[in-house]
């Protein structure tokens, strides 16, 4: 056993001063406990300054002093390990249960919402707040940041939950929360570097990098808002970024020995995400396949009119035609089944323009007339929660509409095999079943469609209903 001498416990109380450890009662704590194990492992005659400097690194991580500021950080805010816990498995849950929701939504299986509703709200209200709480509290500054952080990255949260989930309030709070990150936190962040004390060449980075996110977020709300000029940001931020922000931050911190090897790595697939998210944001429903529904949908309406003045025709006829006086009673059935189906699909399509474009009913009618004046073709969530919603649900209500009025043209032409066929197929809704699920009518027309396929497809459907309207009216 040991012993150890006078002069070798001072040797070890400066070491623990020198590397930054002030607390008076934590340097005699270490103190004593160095000392113990020295004399319980150094043999008699061993070499003390070798066997010290072995044994002193396995008290720190990186540094002695991080002892001390544990101590301060524990006697200080008592509820910092239970904070600490929170913020990891805070961290792990969400990203579970958003990655498990967003992976059943995109197979339409059940239970999709409530995985998404708990993974985002433990991400806001338990992640958040408990990585911000201790991020403050290590520094002790920086409270305008952490504020700004929390409430801009909470409600941008909030606002991709509702979007996911074709909620009411999804641009008021994406608009929110990316204002407030880009226009409070980013710059925050970039004043208090700023402030330092360093190189020029550096402060220019920075600049150059907050300039970049600032104009690549700004392109992503330009880009889910449907507004001009996502293009131009999009391209100026990844620049900023990829070729000039990136590049030189990684030399300036490998050149003074700041970046290992792993935080490389990071950097390098952080930068290729960003690629990869501006390719995706870039990409559109193809320019040829929108015009090509403008075109179809331009075409259906010019056959629907061209039918309801045929209609008019024939009535017109029929009224003057004493032989056939007798069997309008069948065809007032049908005109009328007709005419209720066609006027909801005609509401129906007024309210998507409307709501997707943020324009009047007057607006709306004027661009069902001119269908390429249409800015936001391609949006589909917006469609999607306008049908699908409750408890209206338009879908469900435009597939029990055309199915009376199926059923009223079929007890109209009796035993007539031959119309009997052509109604049941043009006026199909029965529902499909793939790979043993089931789907319905409503989802394999309208849901996740872009809006323009939706006017399309609404305008084939009102052209079958004439089409089997007028050829019904001219049976004996």
């Amino acid at each position: 056993m040991y012993s150890i001498n006078d002069e070798q416990i001072d040797y070890i109380l400066n070491d623990i001063r020198r590397r930054g450890v002030e607390m008076e009662d934590l340097q005699y704590n270490l103190l004593d406990h160095i000392c113990c194990i020295v004399e319980q492992n150094l043999e008699s005659g061993g070499n003390f300054e070798d066997f010290y400097s072995k044994t002193i690194p396995k008290f720190f991580k990186h540094e002695l002093w991080e002892i001390e500021e544990e101590t301060i950080l524990l006697l200080t805010y008592k509820n910092y390990y239970t904070m600490k816990k929170a913020m990891i498995y805070g961290g792990v849950i969400s990203l579970s249960l958003i990655a498990l929701g967003t992976v059943f939504k995109i197979f339409h299986w059940p239970g999709a919402a409530p995985a998404l509703l708990l993974g985002f709200f433990i991400l806001c209200f338990m992640f958040f707040p408990s990585a911000l709480y201790l991020n403050y509290t290590a520094q002790r500054k920086g409270l305008g940041t952490n504020l700004s952080a929390f409430a801009g990255g909470t409600i941008l949260m909030l606002g991709v939950l509702f979007k996911v989930m074709h909620w009411p309030g999804t641009p008021m709070l994406l608009i929110l929360g990316f204002g407030i990150l880009l226009g409070i936190l980013v710059p925050l962040l970039l004043f208090t570097k700023l402030r330092e004390n360093i190189p020029a060449k550096e402060k220019t980075t920075y600049t150059i990098g907050a300039l970049g996110l600032i104009a690549f977020g700004a392109s992503t709300l330009f880009k889910i808002m449907h507004w001009p000029g996502a293009g131009p940001l999009l391209i100026l931020g990844a620049f900023f970024l990829i070729v000039f922000f990136i590049p030189r931050y990684t030399d300036m911190r490998i050149k003074a020995n700041q970046m290992s090897p792993g935080q490389f790595v990071f950097v390098i697939t952080l930068s290729m995400y960003a690629v990869v998210l501006a390719s995706l944001l870039s990409m559109n429903v193809s320019k040829s396949v929108l015009e090509r529904f403008s075109r179809d949908e331009a075409d259906n309406s010019t056959i629907v009119k061209y039918f309801e003045k045929k209609k008019a025709r024939l009535l017109s006829e029929m009224a003057n035609d004493s032989t056939i006086a007798a069997q309008t009673g069948n065809r007032k059935l049908i005109i009328e089944s007709a005419d209720k189906t066609k006027e909801l699909i005609h509401n129906i399509r007024l309210e998507l323009v409307s709501f997707v474009e943020g324009v009047d009913k007057t607006l709306a009618q004027d661009l069902l007339t001119h269908p390429n004046r249409i800015m936001r073709k391609d949006n589909y969530d917006m469609p999607t929660f306008l049908l699908f919603s409750e408890p209206e649900n338009k879908a469900s209500a435009l597939k029990e509409s055309i199915e009376n009025y199926r059923d009223v043209v079929l007890k109209a032409t009796g035993n007539n095999q031959q119309i009997t066929k052509k109604i049941n197929s043009l006026l199909n809704t029965s529902d499909k079943v793939s790979n043993e699920i089931k789907m319905t009518w409503e989802f394999n027309n309208f849901y996740h469609s872009p809006l323009i396929s939706i006017l399309a497809r609404l305008s084939d459907i009102e052209k079958n209903i004439c089409l089997i309207e007028n050829e019904v009216l001219i049976l004996k």
